[in-house]
């Protein structure tokens, strides 16, 4: 079925949103921000308001995407993205093929509806640095910090935070000298993805749970395992490979607390 697929927490049931066509390579990369769900894929940037709780105000609604100003770099270029505190401002970071002349930018967006009517609504970059996270990070409230998995190649499957980047428009604040600095981060000493031998990582998600400091993770591994054989090396256990092709893919689920 063609659609996004859209999920109600409160009601528990399942629908699909308008559909996307991104230009390939491009895998959209989807933000909630304000009861507002945007898109960002290839070098496009959409708006999708919720649709309506009740029956009735369906007849003359027209649930589809909205077209935003085109982005000054590419999804695909995105390492790592979050939300403001503020409830409205999307950052990000990307690495490689920005429209600035940059090895890496932090960018930001307001979402907030009357930046929209002003004609206000741009991308603004927030300095040369890049935030420390791979993918999705979270604000924290007991932090006061972001909170994500972090980014550096030598780190995979920690947790790290940083501070909270100030939204004021560096080119008008006093302070932009030090709104170019990449903000203090911290790294946590615990790797939360497998380590086990014959479990390969294919791929793994946090979800802020919304109480102070506590996440689930979620992690998809491969389980690799030799062939399984009965005494003659030409004849295979066929009970035996089915149960081993049964467990090759898992997904390990559990709760993080936060400690820094």
């Amino acid at each position: 079925m063609d659609g996004v697929p859209v999920f109600d927490v409160r009601t528990r049931s399942f629908m699909f949103g308008p559909q996307r066509w991104p230009e390939p390579p491009a895998i959209p990369i989807y933000v909630a921000v304000g009861g507002r769900l945007f898109a960002l894929a290839g070098s496009s940037f959409e708006r999708l308001y919720p649709p309506p709780r009740d029956e009735a105000s369906w007849e003359d609604f027209m649930w589809e995407w909205h077209k935003l100003p085109e982005l000054l770099f590419r999804s695909e270029h995105v390492a790592g993205y979050t939300v403001h505190p503020d409830g409205r401002t999307i950052f990000v970071s990307v690495v490689g093929g920005a429209a600035v002349a940059a090895p890496a930018a932090s960018l930001s967006f307001d979402t907030a509806e009357d930046v929209f009517r002003d004609g206000d609504c741009e991308w603004k970059q927030r300095g040369q640095w890049q935030l420390p996270f791979a993918g999705r990070a979270y604000y924290d409230p007991g932090l006061d910090a972001w909170v994500g998995f972090s980014g550096d190649p030598g780190t995979i499957g920690h947790l790290c935070s940083c501070d909270v980047v100030p939204t004021d428009d560096v080119n008008d604040s006093d302070d932009a000298g030090q709104q170019q600095q990449r903000p203090a981060m911290k790294l946590s000493k615990e790797k939360l993805f497998s380590e086990v031998p014959a479990e390969r990582h294919m791929g793994a998600t946090l979800v802020y749970m919304g109480d102070v400091g506590k996440f689930r993770l979620l992690e998809c591994i491969y389980v690799e395992a030799d062939e399984l054989t009965t005494g003659s090396d030409d004849e295979t256990n066929e009970d035996s490979v089915d149960e081993v092709i049964e467990k090759k893919d898992h997904r390990k689920r559990f709760n993080v607390k936060v400690n820094f």
